[in-house]
């Protein structure tokens, strides 16, 4: 590793100064699945629930209705890893009219799932920074302070 790729990647595993002006964000990680194994989806969260903010992180495990693991696979997860967050839920998510199969109608449904979320609890909806991720993504302990800051 040359010099300059040891500072950036220095730069990247530091804390990031969070603002103390402004109210913090909620963070929402949406998580498309779609028959994954569960031990792909546990790498996912597990990396999400040794970030530095995931008490303020809200997982949406975004599933098909047609999807007949996704159930048992999310009480799994949520036996493991739903303590480490603000919250932690599961969307099921029924073809309507109109709309194709695939990560995109998951995600909406999810969002909207997410919105009525934040509303119950009199949440500011611009104060919930949206982050949405594949069944197979890894995130670095300190991603969720550098997308704040």
């Amino acid at each position: 590793m040359s010099a300059a790729q040891a500072k950036i990647t220095y730069a990247w595993a530091q804390h990031h100064q969070l603002a103390q002006d402004r109210e913090r964000l909620v963070h929402a990680v949406i998580i498309c699945a779609y028959k994954e194994p569960y031990e792909v989806l546990a790498a996912t969260i597990g990396s999400l629930a040794a970030n530095n903010l995931a008490k303020s992180c809200v997982v949406i495990l975004a599933t098909e209705a047609r999807d007949e693991s996704a159930d048992p696979t999310f009480a799994r997860l949520d036996a493991e890893f739903g303590g480490d967050f603000l919250e932690f839920f599961q969307t099921r998510h029924s073809l309507g009219p109109g709309e194709v199969a695939g990560k995109s109608s998951n995600e909406r449904h999810a969002c909207m799932e997410l919105y009525s979320w934040a509303q119950a609890r009199s949440i500011d909806p611009y104060t919930v920074m949206v982050t949405t991720a594949d069944a197979d993504s890894q995130f670095d302990s300190v991603f969720l302070e550098h997308l704040e800051a």
